[in-house]
């Protein structure tokens, strides 16, 4: 009988986890790992190690979110919602997570947009753990006052995860330039980055105006 061995991928320096995070893809994914790798060694105890994460980290501060301070809570609600030994159905619900935490955060979000999108998914699990729970409770036989205690928790989960995303909905819209035009003595507020030139009426010359990006006078 032939014994395999476990390899072992060789470490990589903060210098080298910071190239192959910028080259994206899977020498992301790679440098991701590699930093994990390195935070575990400085947890325990390893002087180096810590060294080495607090460069990488200043190097790329985006990999101080491969270990969010959320996922431990995140990780008791997906525990009661799929139960501790129910593996596969855990492992589902953090795929609907990250899913979820993906499609509201986009591509080019800002580090606040970052910390409401994580309210948000916090506030919905909440929330999703509120409902099963009254369900629960409403197939049994409750006293009044409890099936209302349940009722008004559920309540107040809903109410906590609409604010959340209301909140998150404002601070975009907040960042979200606007931009000021002054055409024929009229004001216009157009929000966005970029006025198609079509819409823009022409100068005396007859040229059409260019895309604004300061307040003009026409």
């Amino acid at each position: 009988m032939t014994k395999t061995t476990k390899r072992h991928l060789p470490a990589l320096t903060p210098e080298q986890i910071a190239a192959q995070y910028a080259a994206g893809g899977e020498a992301r994914t790679a440098a991701v790992a590699a930093f994990e790798q390195i935070v575990a060694r400085a947890e325990t105890g390893d002087r180096e190690a810590f060294r080495q994460v607090y460069v990488a980290a200043e190097g790329v501060p985006a990999l101080l979110y491969s270990r969010p301070v959320h996922q431990a809570t995140e990780d008791q609600y997906l525990a009661l919602l799929g139960g501790k030994d129910r593996l596969v159905t855990r492992h589902l619900l953090r795929q609907q997570v990250e899913a979820l935490r993906a499609g509201l955060a986009g591509d080019h979000s800002s580090p606040l947009e970052r910390l409401l999108v994580d309210r948000v998914v916090l506030c919905w699990l909440d929330s999703q753990l509120a409902d099963v729970t009254l369900a629960d409770k409403l197939s049994h036989s409750l006293p009044l006052s409890q099936a209302e205690y349940y009722q008004r928790r559920a309540e107040r989960a809903q109410r906590r995860y609409l604010d959340a995303a209301k909140t998150l909905a404002t601070v975009r819209r907040r960042l979200v330039p606007v931009i000021q035009l002054n055409v024929a003595d009229k004001q216009v507020n157009i929000a966005g980055q970029a006025v198609p030139t079509r819409n823009v009426p022409a100068t005396p010359t007859g040229q059409p105006l260019p895309a604004p990006t300061t307040i003009l006078d026409s």
